[in-house]
């Protein structure tokens, strides 16, 4: 039972993060001037999808 309860956590945690690298995404997306502009994020979200 215990062992569930922390697998939930870390999932949720997981979601979390990925709502968040999303948001930035879109953010950054919409408006590159205010995130500097690099390759690292394509990279994230091609693989993100993948």
């Amino acid at each position: 039972m215990r062992a569930q309860i922390d697998y939930s956590k870390a999932e949720l945690l997981c979601i979390q993060i990925y709502v968040r690298l999303q948001l930035i995404y879109v953010i950054w997306k919409s408006e590159p001037n205010k995130i500097p502009h690099s390759g690292l994020w394509d990279l994230l979200f091609e693989k993100a999808q993948s």
